[in-house]
C-alpha cells in the first residue's frame, strides 16, 4: 500500500492504471482510495483527472459507490463529481433526478453557473424527450 501512497502522490492516473495489475482482492480497496485522494488532495484538479479516467464498467461501479457514500468535506464535492461523469455519459435523467430533489437553487455559482442554472438547461434540451430518456435508461 505504501507504493500505492506514493503513486497517489504523483499521479492518480498512473496510480488508476495501477490498479489494473495489482491483485485482483485488492482492486477495489486500491479504487476506494484513489477516488478518497481525488476528493481531498488538489481535489478540484483531481476529480477533473477522475472523470477522464478510462474505466471499465465495474471499476466505474466502484467508483459510484464511493462517490454516492462520500462524507464529510467531499460530500459536496463527490455529489457534483458523480453528477459531471453521469452528463459526460449521457445520464440525463440521473442527473435530474438528483439535482432536481436537491436544493440546489440557491448554491454558490462558480463561473456564473450552479446546478440549478445547469437543470434548467438540461430541462429544455431534453424537452418532451425527458420521459423517454427514464424509460430508456438513456
Amino acid at each position: 500500500m505504501t507504493y500505492f501512497h506514493a503513486l497517489l502522490s504523483v499521479s492518480p492516473a498512473q496510480a488508476f492504471l495501477y490498479t489494473r495489475v495489482a491483485q485482483a482482492h485488492l482492486r477495489n480497496q486500491l479504487l476506494r482510495m484513489l477516488v478518497e485522494h481525488c476528493l481531498t488532495v488538489d481535489k478540484e484538479k483531481n476529480a477533473v483527472v477522475l472523470l477522464e479516467l478510462p474505466m471499465t464498467k465495474e471499476e466505474g461501479s466502484v467508483v459510484e459507490e464511493v462517490l454516492r457514500k462520500a462524507s464529510g468535506g467531499m460530500d459536496a464535492l463527490a455529489r457534483d463529481t458523480l453528477l459531471e461523469r453521469w452528463a459526460s455519459e449521457g445520464r440525463m435523467a440521473e442527473v435530474l433526478d438528483v439535482v432536481g430533489s436537491r436544493r440546489v437553487d440557491n448554491e454558490v455559482k462558480a463561473a456564473g453557473m450552479n446546478w440549478a442554472d445547469l437543470r434548467r438547461g438540461v430541462e429544455m434540451g431534453l424537452g418532451e424527450r425527458r420521459g423517454l430518456a427514464e424509460v430508456t435508461g438513456n
